[in-house]
């Protein structure tokens, strides 16, 4: 069981409708993840959150801890990305 204020991890939703979790020893790459929902956004010491996400649905809360979000969504194809209008 992985704890809610673990920033270490990234919980995500496949296109299957099952939980995942990527943590920081996998640098939070989705690149090869068939992720369509991101529940909770991790990162790392050094600030660096997630990369690649294609999905389409983001958790609306950002964590403060986060400085770089560059490559957040690097080749994602998607018109509209639910949870960051705001």
């Amino acid at each position: 069981m992985t704890d809610a204020n673990d920033t270490t991890i990234s919980k995500y939703i496949d296109s299957k409708g099952d939980l995942g979790i990527l943590s920081t020893d996998k640098k939070f790459n989705f690149e090869k993840i068939d992720a369509v929902e991101l529940l909770q956004i991790g990162y790392n010491a050094n600030g660096n959150a997630v990369y690649n996400f294609k999905g389409k649905k983001i958790t609306d809360k950002l964590p403060v801890g986060i400085k770089k979000i560059s490559d957040f969504f690097k080749g994602n194809l998607n018109f509209k990305i639910e949870g960051i209008e705001n």
